[in-house]
């Protein structure tokens, strides 16, 4: 989920997601960190967090900004969760939202480095999904 730029809030700040469908077994926690905008030289050690990632649809739980202050407007009552990410190769898919959103990726380090996000630019016909979905690029 503008040739413009989903900015910072979202996936620069620092995003936990968890995974919906089976996860294969990684050794720590089942939650991806994701921040951005550095991207890292990957790591062959990550192997197994770059083919979980890739297994399953990750959707949003919980997100903070780089103060730990929660983003509580990317959570709309009575809406699922804003987004949905699909991991292939190198690239991140982000849907649950209105525009189509888009990013590089890299994992180094046991760590998600996500790049500059591109969108489309449409409004959303849910005025709630429409705020939310600004909430996540301001």
């Amino acid at each position: 989920m503008r040739a413009v730029f989903f900015v910072p809030a979202l996936l620069a700040a620092g995003v936990t997601a968890c995974g919906s469908g089976t996860s294969p077994d990684l050794p720590g926690s089942h939650h991806a960190t994701a921040q951005a905008p550095v991207m890292a030289t990957p790591d062959a050690d990550n192997a197994p967090l770059r083919n979980a990632l890739r297994a399953q649809h990750w959707h949003l739980q919980q997100a903070s900004d780089a103060h730990g202050t929660a983003l509580r407007s990317l959570f709309v009552d009575g809406l699922p969760p804003p987004v949905q990410l699909d991991f292939n190769d190198q690239r991140i898919q982000v849907s649950q939202t209105c525009n189509a959103l888009g990013a590089n990726y890299s994992v180094a380090q046991a760590q998600v480095q996500i790049g500059r996000v591109v969108s489309s630019r449409r409004m959303c016909a849910d005025a709630r999904r429409m705020a939310q979905e600004r909430a996540a690029s301001d």
